[in-house]
């Protein structure tokens, strides 16, 4: 049996394409600057694809489904077209062709018209998601690119300040030394910020931040952070508690990158004493960083571990890009564990419950960007 939708769709798809570009350039000025070939690309192929699918014939319909993809969804990525707009393309669309096929055949091809959108739908559908997930390799690969080229520069800049710093006599400071010091400092905050953003992208584009876990001893971390602290920052005071047995299965660096950051989030905002305490039972051991300090409003709490909310709420200008908490969090979910932050009385404190077996969790191979280098590093900033 003939379908009559299917039938006009084919009929009247020039006229289709040529209302809809009539439309879209009035009410979608960013795509004027776009020349005509790149505006209509395979429209005309997915309308015959659309026709295809009223009909019952998936698999001619797939081809004009997948033109949509490749050549509408993915040029516009190309041209910097928002995602916003070619939803709004795909809207102008669907009224175009409603406006054009419904008129008095439209009680006799109702089911028709329900496939006709359940097409649509699924094309617009199929079509976003690949606009959306080819704008995300885009990030991932420039992100990757990004740290991988950086470091080498990076890299050279602070082996120059080293051999420098070796060139002055060491009874007494050398012309150079101030100098030095100040390119030392700034090349380790770029290289901090790299591996932040190396992290960041494992955790909020790809599959999460990878974790190798082995058994290690909780207290043996915490000193070895402990102690990089005191290096870094002499002049502050800090504290420890252990209680019970802090044994466990954990990725131990990523352990040091997160207590790390939890210290340092504590040395930027708050006051001394600093305090690190490892809590255990029979299945966890718990982690919590506590200081007085200015509290931290209510509605706040939730969004800390969300990214650049701290940076852009409470991190001092220029001390980091607002992910360390990200980043903790995004370790605490490669082990299973849970974050938990309170404000109260003066006293904030961040606390992380770590399974002593991560939950449902193996070790996960390494994602597309490139891994962040020495992340035991005391000075990283948490934000």
């Amino acid at each position: 049996m003939e379908k009559v939708l299917a039938r006009r769709l084919r009929a009247e798809s020039n006229e289709i394409v040529t209302r809809w570009e009539a439309a879209v350039m009035k009410e979608l000025g960013e795509l004027q600057p776009l020349p005509r070939p790149v505006l209509i690309d395979h429209l005309p192929e997915f309308l015959d694809g659309l026709a295809f699918w009223i009909e019952g014939k998936r698999d001619e319909s797939r081809r004009g489904f997948e033109a949509l993809v490749q050549g509408h969804a993915l040029a516009r990525l190309g041209f910097a077209v928002p995602l916003e707009v070619l939803i709004r393309e795909y809207i102008v669309l669907r009224r175009t062709i409603l406006q054009r096929l419904v008129g008095e055949d439209v009680q006799a091809a109702r089911e028709e018209l329900i496939d006709l959108n359940a097409g649509l739908d699924l094309a617009i559908y199929e079509a976003v998601l690949g606009y959306t997930s080819g704008r995300d390799t885009v990030r991932e690969r420039f992100i990757a690119m990004l740290g991988h080229d950086l470091r080498a520069p990076i890299n050279a800049i602070s082996l120059a300040a080293a051999n420098l710093r070796s060139d002055d006599k060491p009874s007494s400071a050398g012309p150079h030394t101030s100098l030095v010091s100040t390119i030392r400092r700034a090349s380790d905050r770029m290289v901090r910020m790299i591996s932040d953003l190396m992290d960041f992208a494992r955790g909020h584009l790809g599959d999460g931040i990878p974790s190798e876990p082995v058994p290690c001893d909780m207290a043996e971390v915490l000193r070895s952070v402990l102690d990089e602290l005191r290096t870094v920052y002499p002049d502050r005071k800090f504290e420890v508690s252990i209680q019970g047995d802090t044994s466990g299965t954990w990725d131990r660096e990523r352990l040091v990158q997160a207590l790390t950051n939890l210290a340092c989030n504590a040395v930027q905002h708050g006051k001394d004493p600093i305090v690190l305490r490892l809590t255990a039972d029979d299945h966890a051991v718990t982690t919590s960083v506590s200081n007085p300090g200015p509290e931290i409003p209510p509605e706040r709490l939730p969004t800390l571990f969300e990214p650049f909310q701290a940076h852009q709420n409470m991190a001092k200008q220029g001390q980091g890009l607002g992910l360390g908490l990200f980043i903790v969090k995004q370790i605490a979910l490669a082990h299973g564990a849970t974050c938990d932050v309170s404000s109260s009385n003066g006293l904030t404190t961040f606390s992380i419950r770590w399974p002593r077996v991560p939950l449902n969790r193996v070790p996960r191979p390494s994602s597309k960007v490139p891994s962040s280098a020495n992340r035991s590093d005391a000075s990283r900033n948490a934000n």
